[in-house]
């Protein structure tokens, strides 16, 4: 079983993904063997065709798709106001949000002492989210 990603790194435009994606040149090792395929696309604004535009330049293609990364263009627009791709919120991971959001709004690194702290209260919530609340 082998995975591919277009690009293999970061993020590329719509009209860029789609011409890697149609010069894929994949010999068919049958269904059950057939590759799975990630695809990260920087967008500028709404793109509502935009698993169409990626199944057409797919067409024929010998591969499984598994994932469409949505990346914003425009900075600031993660939830953390950080410079970073958009995620969906299961991929958040809070001490990274906290850290962009130190970063953004004191324009310097998140303290040590601070990212102790942040990571104890972590802790104790998650502590307490297993045990269904109680303390």
């Amino acid at each position: 079983m082998s995975f591919l990603r277009v690009p293999e790194i970061g993020a590329a435009t719509l009209d860029a993904v789609e011409r890697e994606l149609r010069a894929l040149a994949i010999e068919d090792p049958g269904q059950a063997h057939r590759p799975f395929l990630e695809i990260a696309v920087r967008l500028s604004g709404p793109e509502p065709d935009l698993r169409q535009r990626i199944e057409a330049a797919l067409e024929g293609k010998p591969v499984r798709l598994t994932r469409i990364i949505r990346e914003a263009a425009a900075r600031d627009s993660t939830l953390a106001g950080g410079s970073g791709p958009s995620h969906g919120l299961d991929e958040l991971r809070p001490e990274e949000v906290f850290r962009q959001r130190y970063s953004r709004d004191y324009d310097g690194d998140l303290p040590e002492e601070l990212k102790k702290a942040f990571d104890e209260v972590c802790a104790v919530a998650l502590a307490r989210a297993e045990n269904g609340g109680a303390e």
